[in-house]
């Protein structure tokens, strides 16, 4: 599953809403949640000894780059969840420099570090991998802290835990390895700090509850996800449910062996019996559908992956005089 294609679904239709005349940028909201799952995928490279720090680094640091361009509206902060796992994300702007925010978010790991502190204390500080590619670990990094970048951008992610309930490095690693519950290595806190143009500081934040599932992210849309009002095609398997508490939208994204041009007509099929108007925005990488009725929205985002079909349908309410509080949607 691509997260690219929600994020260029958003794209394509950021516009005016048809039923409020309002912008519907927060319509994008549970579209940017799915990209975020790799925050929590990327925390896991920290577990891999044989990896250079350069390497887990660098690849941090591309998220944050990534990841900030997608964060414009989330002032203030959301919790959403992927299959029912929670983790909180939001965005800031400070009149600190980045080298600031970045030591304070240091500073936060290291007052109560998480599974990975101590891993690599017994490793030489620098030396030769095998292959013969040298390397150099910070002290950050031996206390399973991630710090990369320079006084224009930088990140800084790690993983913390209770003080009160310590846990040592080997019992953390052995009851995830079980378990595929990040919660037994710590909270993933991941924090992305950028100098924009008039000097301050951009800072976009995400972390995880004590508990947030792999498994249930990976292999767990059937049973912890939930489909919306519209009903998914036959023989459609729901992957993902991605929901921000509080707002009125969610997102599922579904596998399927039909073709493209199948799942599409299914939905404008059944969505015109219900007496939905369409909107075919345009895209040269994905098929798209934009379907509203009385202060209600779908869009539909789909393209062939792998000879199959990957398909994110978003549902949004908008608040509206004619809006209903219970819309009726059957194949």
């Amino acid at each position: 599953m691509n997260p690219i294609l929600l994020y260029l679904a958003w794209k394509a239709t950021r516009r005016t809403c048809p039923t409020t005349g309002k912008t519907s940028s927060r319509f994008a909201g549970a579209l940017r949640v799915v990209g975020y799952a790799g925050l929590v995928t990327a925390g896991l490279g920290m577990a891999a000894a044989h990896k250079a720090r350069a390497d887990v680094g660098s690849a941090a640091l591309s998220m944050g780059r990534e990841l900030s361009q997608t964060t414009t509206d989330l002032r203030g902060g959301y919790t959403a969840s992927l299959n029912g796992q929670r983790f909180h994300l939001g965005e800031s702007v400070e009149d600190a420099p980045v080298a600031a925010v970045l030591d304070d978010a240091e500073k936060a790991c290291a007052e109560s570090p998480g599974a990975f502190a101590g891993l690599f204390e017994a490793m030489p500080k620098k030396g030769t991998l095998k292959g013969g590619k040298a390397y150099s670990i910070e002290g950050s990094f031996t206390h399973g802290i991630v710090r990369n970048g320079t006084e224009k951008d930088g990140v800084v992610m790690c993983f913390t835990q209770d003080p009160k309930h310590p846990r040592g490095t080997v019992e953390s690693l052995s009851a995830f390895a079980s378990s595929q519950d990040l919660g037994d290595l710590g909270k993933l806190s991941y924090v992305y700090a950028k100098r924009g143009a008039n000097g301050k500081t951009h800072v976009t934040r995400a972390s995880t509850d004590e508990h947030f599932s792999l498994a249930a992210i990976t292999t767990g849309g059937e049973t912890h996800g939930h489909d919306g009002t519209v009903p998914r095609p036959a023989g459609a398997t729901r992957i993902l449910t991605a929901e921000i508490e509080g707002a009125s939208q969610s997102t599922n994204v579904f596998t399927s062996d039909a073709k493209v041009p199948a799942v599409i007509a299914h939905y404008d099929e059944t969505l015109k019996k219900a007496g939905f108007t369409r909107l075919t925005p345009p895209s040269s990488t994905h098929t798209l559908r934009v379907y509203f009725r009385d202060g209600f929205e779908v869009l539909v985002a789909a393209n062939a992956q792998d000879e199959k079909t990957v398909f994110a349908v978003t549902e949004q309410k908008f608040q509206s005089k004619n809006a209903k509080s219970v819309l009726e949607v059957s194949p």
